[in-house]
């Protein structure tokens, strides 16, 4: 069996271990599409000593396109992947397509979900394992398991903790798939859609409520990236807690 997966960072590289330590696909029934971001430097390590071949080439036009035709997958799988993958590759699978979301969806379908989500004062989210059509996190709803946001929790917690639960349902998840005992149904109508970016440039408004302030810095808490932005007149401040912010708003006037 043939295996094409779009793979990112630790999502990815997990879901390849997986593949390959734990299911039985070999080296030379896989093909990875990556890319190059340091994000990705352990699984090009981990590929590279698997003898598993991947490319940084975009798998949308050209040479890239030609190669996913041309390797014949039975199963097309995204694991974080960033690229929307082309109908014509999706159309010509035997077994299946699975796309991992970190979202209950309709609910928080594109990117920046978990980010969204704690801004948004959500009580809860999930994973999702869907189908994938030529319609972005459209397909049929594979698997879903719902987790808690916590108060205290950063986008740097929740997606770690998401990661996690994915791992731990993935084994089960994917004998199921292979062996068509799973009971899909169709994606839900409506739901909300988030383009790829910053929430609000990553700039605290300061004439927001103190609890939306709050969920904000922890909505873009990601070390190393940065986090929120106070600005106080030319100056920006980069906050990690509502206390931080609060006692400089006192400082600052």
């Amino acid at each position: 069996m043939k295996i094409l997966i779009c793979a990112h960072g630790l999502v990815g590289h997990q879901v390849i271990r997986h593949l390959l330590e734990k299911h039985g696909v070999t080296a030379n029934n896989m093909l990875v599409f990556s890319y190059d971001t340091t994000d990705n430097i352990a699984l090009f390590s981990y590929l590279k000593n698997k003898k598993v071949k991947y490319t940084t080439l975009s798998i949308c036009e050209g040479s890239g396109l030609e190669l996913a035709l041309s390797f014949g997958a039975d199963i097309v799988a995204s694991t974080y992947g960033r690229e929307i993958i082309p109908s014509v590759v999706l159309d010509n699978v035997t077994r299946g397509t699975f796309n991992m979301h970190p979202s209950l969806l309709p609910k928080y379908r594109g990117c920046f979900s978990i980010p969204w989500a704690i801004l948004d004062n959500e009580s809860n989210t999930g994973i999702t394992f869907h189908e994938m059509t030529k319609n972005v996190d459209k397909g049929k709803i594979l698997f879903q398991k719902t987790l808690p946001i916590y108060p205290s929790d950063t986008a740097y917690l929740l997606y770690h903790r998401v990661i996690s639960e994915f791992m731990l349902e993935f084994d089960n998840f994917y004998e199921k798939f292979i062996n068509n005992d799973l009971v899909s149904r169709e994606m839900p109508a409506g739901g909300s859609f988030y383009r790829r970016g910053t929430p609000f440039g990553g700039i605290i408004n300061p004439s927001w409520p103190r609890d939306k302030i709050d969920s904000f810095i922890r909505a873009m808490y990601f070390p190393p990236m940065r986090g929120a932005i106070a600005r106080f007149g030319k100056e920006d401040i980069e906050v990690d807690t509502i206390n931080q912010y609060t006692k400089l708003t006192e400082e600052n006037g």
